[in-house]
């Protein structure tokens, strides 16, 4: 009953001091007396000195030995100088052999002391913690911490970047936390006891934010802030942004605002997305060829024998493919090789979508093949193969899409998987090369509202734009039925010459828009009006002329809807060139011939991941997927041994030794 009554009192992560067998009732007070008797002569000690201006008190009137507060100086030289920091100390029943659990009480701007809870990362409190230190010690090593932060083990990532990034405002910051929370006076960092005024204090402040500034702006190479900017939005590195500028050959022009410019703009985009892509597949190529280095130099690269020695079975199909593997140097893919294999597979997503019942929307199918389009600009189908990240992107885009179709249903038609959960095996890798963004503009929804608004005008209910003057319902349905047809045989309606252009136009959408670089280089609406374009220019040109005005209605030359009708005009065309230079891959023979070399080029890069010894699981992991293919081949190896091994023990228990029936049948060949 004593066990009982005192563990009640204790807490549950302390009950294990009582399970003792000797001495239960007696252990527990001894070790509190123990500690308490230390921490005493601690406080003591601390009291005694005054020299390190380092305070420790029991919290509240109790005399709770087990609560304290502590306090230290900010030390000379840095932002915290003569502030005083007040930090929460519980003594833990283990103490000393456990450190004591602090935190700032005080806001501290520090990388390694939290800003919102005060915790502290420091491994004198932790890992380095020995019996031999005292809570002296540990606020002296605080103390410390505040002289010579860790940025690069952060407590606090943004106070960290901050420190890395601008070393002055975060300077700046955190003497203004001093002065704000810890007391600290009013003067600049590591000055003498004169001090300064508020004014000189405000005067450097100013020319510190200056000198950053400048820094910036330098950084932008005397290029435009807002055009760099525009790039960096996608995405880009400053720097790739910058080097793209230089290589195109922009005029800087003293950071003016680009009047001519505009032209060089999708020059730029195509340079940073085939420096992305180069770069994606010279890391892959260089990953393999390691791989497969390091797979020469391993003993154990030889494939393992499925008779328990170490000799090669040359009748095994899977070592022969192994050795071919090692024997020659792997044949990367090249930058166009990738993009026309990813093709392939973002065609196949369409060709899958058509197989449900019914069929998945083509939204969907676009979503999944951007997503792929973009997953393969940071990475290489050499290291995740496009035939086990289609079925997943197409499966993750009618999730975002609000489409609902079960894991099991969608699983049905899709070819070669041999369980549902196959296809969201690399989701998470997806979506992570995605950076979780999963949101896709499609040019869709525009070209339905345009034709809407073209079938409005040709029944007579158009609405004319506020700075056409004179324009009317009627004058824009008499203008529209009066369009020259595209052939002398076409006489069709204005309505049906819209429809047929929708289909036509949409079609594109669905395909070449897809299979091209368009999404990246412009905006849905200029997409899908460059697909109507393609189609039906006339009818495009006077849907145009419904926003803008007609061509010839301004005659001033620098009126801003002539200027913003030639660039449009300039955009529409460069587009509708992109989109009518797609062909597919399978009306074409020679593309199909070329596909098939580069699929079996991809298949020896999978045989090279598979033999890195320093990849984990064999390097199967690197391709979503084909863990499953590993582990049926080593079922299979498993499975021969254990047949051989029972094979031999059925042998050694019979006392005549083993059948001779193999021998008979092969004494009339000898």
């Amino acid at each position: 009953s004593l066990l009982l009554q005192k563990s009640s009192r204790l807490k549950p992560g302390n009950f294990h001091h009582h399970v003792q067998p000797r001495g239960i009732g007696q252990l527990p007070d001894t070790m509190a007396s123990n500690r308490n008797r230390r921490i005493a002569k601690e406080i003591a000690d601390i009291h005694n000195d005054s020299h390190s201006q380092v305070t420790a008190e029991p919290v509240g009137a109790d005399d709770d030995l087990t609560h304290l507060r502590g306090s230290f100086r900010g030390p000379p030289g840095t932002p915290y100088e003569d502030g005083t920091f007040f930090v929460d100390i519980k003594i833990p029943t283990e103490y000393p052999f456990r450190p004591p659990v602090m935190k700032f009480e005080t806001k501290v701007y520090h990388p390694n002391i939290s800003s919102q809870t005060g915790a502290i990362c420091l491994d004198t409190l932790s890992s380095a913690w020995s019996p031999v230190l005292t809570i002296k010690s540990a606020l002296l090593s605080l103390q410390s911490l505040l002289s010579t932060p860790e940025p690069k083990d952060p407590q606090d990532a943004e106070v960290a970047n901050m420190l890395l990034r601008k070393p002055k405002e975060f300077e700046r910051l955190a003497r203004e936390w001093a002065i704000n929370f810890a007391g600290a006076p009013k003067k600049q960092v590591a000055e003498g006891s004169g001090g300064a005024t508020d004014a000189s204090i405000r005067e450097q402040e100013r020319k510190a934010k200056e000198d950053e500034e400048r820094d910036a702006i330098a950084a932008y190479d005397g290029y435009n802030k807002d055009l760099i900017d525009r790039f960096c939005s996608m995405g880009f590195d400053l720097d790739r942004v910058i080097a793209a500028f230089n290589y195109v050959g922009i005029d800087r022009n003293d950071g003016e605002d680009y009047e001519l410019e505009g032209e060089y703009l999708g020059d730029i985009t195509a340079h940073l997305l085939a420096k992305l892509r180069s770069d994606t597949n010279a890391t892959a190529c260089e990953r393999l060829r390691a791989a497969q280095q390091r797979a020469r130099e391993d003993p154990r690269s030889g494939t393992p024998s499925t008779t328990g020695n170490s000799t090669p079975n040359p009748t095994s199909d899977n070592e022969t493919k192994w050795e071919a593997a090692l024997e020659r140097d792997v044949d990367c893919l090249t930058p166009e090789e990738e993009l026309t294999f990813l093709r392939y597979f973002c065609e196949q997503a369409l060709e899958l979508g058509d197989k449900y019942k019914p069929a998945l929307p083509t939204m969907i199918r676009a979503t999944a093949i951007q997503f792929l389009r973009r997953f393969y600009l940071t990475n290489s189908v050499m290291t995740y193969h496009p035939k086990t990240m289609m079925p997943c992107a197409l499966f993750l885009a009618t999730k975002t899409d609000n489409y609902f179709i079960s894991l099991n249903s969608f699983s049905k038609e899709v070819p070669k998987i041999e369980k549902p959960d196959d296809i969201i095996a690399p989701e998470y890798t997806l979506t992570q090369g995605l950076r979780f963004t999963f949101d896709v503009r499609h040019p869709f929804r525009g070209l339905e509202g345009g034709v809407m608004e073209l079938q409005a005008i040709a029944l007579g209910e158009g609405r004319p734009a506020p700075h056409s003057i004179g324009q009317t319902a009627e004058s824009m349905k008499e203008a529209i039925h009066s369009i020259a047809p595209l052939s002398a045989s076409d006489r069709a309606s204005a309505s049906t010459r819209i429809l047929n252009a929708h289909g036509k136009a949409r079609e594109i959408l669905k395909t070449a828009a897809q299979m091209t670089d368009v999404y990246f280089h412009y905006t849905p609406s200029q997409i899908w009006l460059s697909a109507f374009f393609l189609v039906d220019e006339p009818l495009a040109r006077f849907y145009i002329d419904t926003k803008l005005g007609p061509e010839n209605s301004y005659a001033d030359a620098n009126n801003p809807l002539v200027i913003l009708r030639t660039k449009l005009l300039n955009t529409l065309s460069e587009c509708s060139q992109t989109l009518g230079s797609y062909i597919p891959l399978a009306s074409n023979p020679d593309m199909m011939i070329r596909l098939r070399a580069i699929a079996k080029k991809v298949y020896q890069c999978e045989q090279v991941e598979k033999l890195d010894p320093g990849a984990p699981e064999s390097g199967q992991k690197r391709v979503p997927g084909a863990e499953g293919a590993s582990e049926s081949e080593m079922d299979r190896t498993a499975k021969k041994r254990r047949l051989e091994r029972e094979k031999r023990e059925r042998e050694g228990k019979d006392v005549f030794g083993g059948e001779l029936v193999t021998q008979r049948s092969r004494a009339p060949q000898e």
